[in-house]
């Protein structure tokens, strides 16, 4: 790579961590909240920043540094993406910031444990002093 487009990917991949960074910052709000849409939306938009991956990646040997897209209009654009190097480390960051994700759904989708029945074990009866005789 040239110092130009090295600085290019060094700055897409400020750019797009930054953004993961507070996709996740308030994806664990929404969590603390619970509010599972919004987590889950963030948690979608912070995944977003990953791009589409059946389009991602070139395996051509022209200029790797962008890639095609349509901007729905039917207007192709020229989008410039990751390298390798720098896709697997935002993926990392992505893959770090899901476990909480994770466990928030399982907390979601599991039961609590049955609560004992209060005549199921019967607390002692309290002392009560008794007046002198």
């Amino acid at each position: 790579l040239t110092p130009a487009q090295q600085a290019e990917q060094q700055r897409l991949l400020t750019d797009a961590t930054r953004r993961v960074q507070e996709h996740s910052y308030y994806m664990n709000q929404a969590i603390d909240d619970d509010d599972l849409p919004t987590a889950l939306d963030r948690a979608a938009s912070m995944l977003g920043e990953l791009g589409d991956p059946n389009h991602h990646h070139s395996h051509s040997h022209h200029n790797s540094s962008s890639s095609s897209y349509s901007d729905g209009h039917g207007h192709g654009h020229i989008k410039p993406t990751l390298n390798p190097k720098n896709y697997y480390e935002l993926h990392m960051r992505c893959l770090d910031e899901l476990p909480n994700l994770e466990s928030y759904l399982v907390d979601l989708t599991t039961p609590p444990p049955p609560m004992a029945s209060p005549m199921a074990s019967p607390m002692p009866a309290p002392i009560v002093p008794q007046p002198p005789a």
